[in-house]
């Protein structure tokens, strides 16, 4: 847990570190309000300790600036001080956003104490956001559950088949030894009923019995319909005829679902399969009758759980664009009255024009965050729309490379991009398509070395498709990270580097190409490079 420690004097800062000293803490210090607000960019802090009287700017101006951010105006403060004693100074501090004031010399149990609450609180706050990635993974695994419930109902569905036939054949071969083929009956799992073509009851297994409640004696000779609510009754005497009409060349009758009445009045649900059945007396037909309660039971819960999670993971979607277009409002004052700030008469001082300098930087990262965010949350809601049409290939190559050219100069990084003997054309959203490749290369150049290389290039993988590679000789990645390198906001431990970047630039490349109908994909090994591709489908002239 990251905490911020202020104090111009360096030995107060020693004194705080060893007063805090926790393998749960991590102490970052400033000794000016500049590095103070420098850290806050940087990190992301649980609590703030903050000494008032500092030299160039008070501690209550920090504190008010901090508050004034609406990325720190949560981060609880707490003043220390040995001068500021009286009670409107006091009602200063609580006035800037402070949850707490100290006088020097703390106390150092008092101090590690609430340090402890304001912790603690911040892990609490940690918990609730891994909660709801862990609410998502959970989505997911019931989704593959469902899916794996659907591969055991089909496998369950071709025993069952299989179970039935052997039942045929079984009394094909043994129609005269009625007691051998009552043992049969009676070893299957389900409930079986074999009636004659009126719907006759002639035999009933064991399984039946222990289902319904019924003696097989009270059963024999009864329409099978006893056996269903009288609602239902007409339903499955039209599926029985039906079946009739040809049975020889129907096999097994597909399972028709309907509602088992039990001899005590209580209804559960059933499925009944039917099969043939030829004998002395006739054509006969076998049911297999499955109680598919815990069936039922299951398909409802997951059901309910998967419309749960699609509504929860709609509604975050549309909280995150509602607050972006909400952010860029006051965003966009910020950076014009920090322009403003930047050409006023008198000019600013070299300090100021710093700070100032900041302000700009660090609002611009801001709203390109904002970008990212919208564009996430439009994919994620289904409310992107893209406007697919044949597009130059060669024409949209150019203009990225005019983009991103002077970037890679700057870096000393050689960039190649391919030259066209022909021309070729891709379907897809010319602004989407530029998105990506500029986001590509320009992961390319933030993450590769002073003085590398990096090369465009076309393939053709399969027929009717384009693959574009982008490949650079930066330091690589391993398996560990690749197997993490599209999860949203996930900088693969580059969060402290020189680059700068949001996590989430690649998952919307990712989902935006999938939208197009193509795929997207990422080989890599440490200390070779790496080379990230997608692919588009080809197509005729515009």
């Amino acid at each position: 847990i990251n905490i911020l420690i202020v104090d111009d004097e360096p030995k107060n800062l020693t004194v705080l570190e060893a007063v805090l000293d926790d393998p749960g803490y991590r102490l970052v210090r400033a000794e000016t309000a500049d590095q103070a607000l420098l850290a806050l960019v940087v990190d992301e802090f649980a609590l703030l300790i903050l000494d008032i009287r500092m030299p160039g700017m008070t501690g209550f101006e920090l504190a008010q600036m901090i508050k004034e951010r609406k990325k720190t105006a949560g981060v609880p403060i707490i003043f220390l001080t040995a001068y500021y004693n009286e009670d409107q100074h006091v009602l200063e501090g609580y006035g800037t956003g402070a949850v707490d004031y100290l006088h020097k010399p703390v106390n150092p149990s008092i101090l590690r104490s609430k340090v402890a609450v304001f912790a603690e609180l911040y892990r609490k706050s940690r918990e609730c956001s891994l909660a709801n990635r862990a609410l998502l993974v959970e989505v997911t695994e019931r989704r593959r559950v469902e899916e794996q419930l659907r591969d055991l109902n089909a496998t369950l569905e071709q025993r069952v088949s299989e179970r039935t036939q052997a039942l045929t054949t079984a009394s094909e071969a043994l129609n005269r030894s009625e007691a051998k083929f009552r043992m049969l009956l009676d070893s299957a799992p389900d409930a079986m009923v074999v009636v004659d073509q009126r719907g006759v009851i002639v035999l009933a297994n064991a399984q039946t019995e222990r289902l319904f409640g019924y003696p097989s004696e009270e059963l024999l000779g009864q329409p099978v319909e006893l056996l269903m609510p009288t609602r239902l009754r007409e339903r499955h005497q039209d599926h029985r005829e039906d079946y009739l009409v040809a049975p020889s060349t129907r096999g097994m009758g597909a399972g028709l679902e309907l509602r088992g009445l039990r001899k005590d009045a209580s209804e559960f649900p059933i499925e009944v399969s039917l099969s043939p059945m030829v004998s002395e007396q006739g054509t006969l037909v076998s049911s297999a009758i499955r109680d598919i309660s815990q069936r039922k039971r299951d398909e409802a819960e997951l059901i309910a759980a998967l419309a749960a999670a699609e509504k929860a993971n709609q509604a975050k979607s549309e909280f995150l664009s509602h607050m972006s277009h909400e952010l860029r409002t006051p965003l966009n004052a910020i950076l014009g009255f920090a322009q403003l700030m930047d050409s006023s008469s008198p000019p600013p001082t070299s300090a100021q024009k710093n700070r100032i300098e900041q302000i700009v930087k660090a609002g611009w990262y801001l709203l390109e965050l904002i970008e990212e965010v919208l564009d996430l949350a439009g994919v994620e809601s289904g409310k992107l729309s893209l406007a697919i049409s044949p597009m130059s290939l060669a024409t949209v190559m150019n203009e990225c490379q005019g983009i991103v050219q002077t970037q890679a100069e700057t870096r000393g990084i050689g960039l190649v991009f391919p030259r066209f003997e022909a021309p070729t054309f891709v379907e897809g959203d010319v602004t989407r398509v530029k998105q990506i490749l500029i986001n590509l290369v320009t992961n390319a150049i933030k993450y590769n070395h002073v003085g590398g290389a990096i090369a465009v290039d076309c393939i053709a993988i399969t027929p009717g498709w384009l693959r574009i590679r982008v490949k650079d000789n930066g330091p690589g990645l391993n398996a560990e990270r690749l197997a993490h390198l599209f999860e949203p906001f996930n900088r693969l431990g580059q969060e402290a580097g020189v680059a700068k970047g949001t996590g989430i630039g690649l998952v919307i490349c990712k989902r935006l190409v999938e939208m197009m109908g193509g795929n997207m994909g990422v080989e890599s090994a440490v200390g070779e490079g790496s080379l990230f591709w997608f692919e588009l489908r080809l197509t005729t002239t515009a």
